[in-house]
């Protein structure tokens, strides 16, 4: 595979939103321990070698993948780790773009063709699978510029031999926090190689273009509002382990449509299912309940409590889609103390400059700075 070269411009490197600032590990130097922070330097990730590091460490790889989050000067708090394994001895390169919500990386390497963002706890929330590697770059308008802002929308770029030689031939914009691809593709092709919107979207990128509407939805949810659906939520999944064909998949439809509702249930399947006293589900039943399980993750981008998630509802200001940005800027001037910041900019910046200092506040739904009889926002 012909990987791409591994010493980048530092213009390059910082004109990623979701940044990796780090050293990629690569077989030239032997196994390395990888350190990457996002952009904001609010996370990282630690990918440490298991096997050692050095040039005679030179594959198997195994890494252990440490996701943290700034707390002091140089004081980090863990939020999850997993291990994985790479099994070969070919030349190996990685490199780890971290997000700037906290809810994980995206992974690329130069010995699988896919591009997967990983949660904190190692689900494969997000994959983009193709034939030759993706290479998260950036618009040519990215750019962390002096007073702050940052764009959350980069590229993956395809790259195939045509004719011999290697071209860039797709490209698609995505939204980082959220791996999601975004807005059309284009993609070019001899003799004019010009660049031409693809239409349905290239197969090879994970595209969910309900995301947006449905993700909206939830995140004006409550657990109020989990209360009184839970018996509509049982129902349902009663009607996924009993029902076959069009009624099982109407009750999939019913469940995806409750969402954060639903959630709960699905995050722990056996649980509920003993709960509710079922005890014998069909390999098709558990499938389909598992699928939508991930499904629901991948919407959320595996974000914990994402209708009150700060960084997050902050990064969705700059959705492309404007029905979702809209969302959340409602949902931030509802929960956030009545004398934060309104513009999208500066409202950013104050999130990231008071986010530790918040509490959530259970009977007035909103956040609060410290106050007793409060507690801390997800």
């Amino acid at each position: 595979m012909d990987w791409r070269s591994t010493f980048r411009s530092a213009e390059f490197l910082l004109a990623l939103a979701f940044a990796a600032v780090s050293v990629p590990a690569q077989c030239c130097l032997g196994a390395q321990d990888v350190t990457s922070e996002d952009v904001t330097g609010s996370f990282r990730v630690v990918a440490k070698s298991l096997e050692g590091t050095g040039h005679g460490v030179h594959g198997p790889y195994r890494y252990e993948f440490q996701v943290e989050q700034r707390v002091g000067e140089d004081e980090w708090r863990p939020l999850g780790s997993f291990r994985r394994e790479f099994l070969t001895r070919e030349h190996f390169a990685m490199e780890l773009h971290v997000s700037p919500t906290g809810n994980g990386f995206l992974l690329e390497t130069s010995i699988d063709p896919r591009i997967v963002f990983f949660g904190v706890d190692g689900a494969e929330l997000v994959v983009h699978d193709a034939p030759s590697a993706l290479t998260v770059g950036p618009r040519g308008d990215l750019r962390v510029d002096g007073g702050g802002k940052l764009d959350l929308i980069g590229r993956f770029v395809l790259r195939e031999d045509v004719s011999g030689a290697r071209w860039d031939t797709t490209r698609a914009d995505v939204f980082l926090p959220l791996a999601a691809v975004v807005g059309p593709q284009q993609r070019r092709e001899p003799p004019s190689w010009r660049w031409r919107t693809v239409e349905p979207h290239d197969e090879r990128f994970a595209v969910d273009s309900e995301q947006p509407e449905w993700l909206a939805r939830m995140l004006h949810w409550s657990p109020a509002q989990g209360e009184r659906e839970a018996e509509t939520v049982e129902f349902q999944l009663r009607r996924v382990v009993e029902e076959v064909g069009e009624a099982r998949q109407d009750a999939v439809t019913q469940l995806i449509d409750l969402g954060l509702s639903a959630r709960a249930g699905l995050r722990d399947l056996d649980a509920t299912l003993a709960r509710l006293e079922i005890d014998d589900v069909s390999s098709g039943a558990r499938e389909a309940l598992e699928s939508l399980g991930a499904l629901i993750e991948r919407r959320v981008g595996g974000h914990d409590h994402p209708w009150r998630h700060l960084r997050l509802l902050a990064a969705l200001r700059q959705h492309p889609d404007q029905g979702l940005a809209a969302s959340s800027a409602a949902r931030l001037a509802r929960i956030l103390p009545v004398d934060a910041p309104r513009d999208r900019e500066e409202q950013r910046a104050w999130i990231h400059a008071h986010g530790e200092a918040l509490r959530w506040d259970v009977e007035s739904h909103r956040y609060l700075i410290g106050g007793a009889g409060s507690r801390r926002g997800g």
